[in-house]
């Protein structure tokens, strides 16, 4: 889904309605994330091919001065769902190239099994699964098999190609109710 059409699809939701139609936490990928492409359509994310290259990227600067992508209409949503038997676990999700990852994304850049999305007692937590090019959380790089806490606007980085933030239902909630007020 396009973070464009969540917020049409979204404009007429409160709170509750919202969290009611989407209750996983999500994904919101500003730079890295292939677009469907023609014949994809109806085609698993983990029947699609490996890509080699990008969507180009729009940069701004954060508070502390760093450049950043920008999310825009057409940054790519996704919702973060079990998706594979591959984990038994129901509260941890898989991300990386590997068709089995619950989260699949066909970059060479992305290791085959990049990170864990793991949620607790405290909420969630991105543990880098010794990914070859890295995790990068807020611009800073995990350190292999360590985890950090993960936040409403966290950015995480899967390589150097790949960017999203991460959103707690309630938390893409304020990010869809902000978008109103333009």
């Amino acid at each position: 889904m396009k973070l464009g059409q969540l917020f049409a699809d979204a404009a007429g939701f409160d709170r509750a309605e919202f969290v009611n139609h989407h209750p996983e936490p999500a994904l919101v990928f500003v730079r890295g994330f292939p677009d469907a492409r023609a014949g994809d359509e109806g085609i698993a994310s983990d029947q699609t091919t490996e890509l080699k290259t990008t969507t180009k990227l729009r940069l701004i600067r954060d508070q502390q001065g760093e450049m950043v992508a920008k999310m825009r209409p057409d940054s790519v949503v996704i919702f973060l769902k079990k998706r594979s038997a591959w984990t038994p676990f129901s509260d941890v999700l898989t991300v990386g190239r590997a068709t089995i990852q619950d989260v699949r994304i066909p970059l060479s850049s992305v290791s085959k099994f990049h990170v864990t999305l793991t949620r607790g007692a405290a909420g969630w937590r991105v543990t880098d699964q010794r990914a070859v090019n890295g995790t990068f959380v807020d611009g800073k790089r995990l350190d292999a098999s360590r985890a950090a806490p993960l936040r409403d606007g966290t950015r995480l980085g899967f390589g150097p190609e790949t960017e999203a933030f991460f959103f707690t239902p309630d938390g893409l909630f304020d990010l869809v109710a902000s978008h109103r007020r333009f």
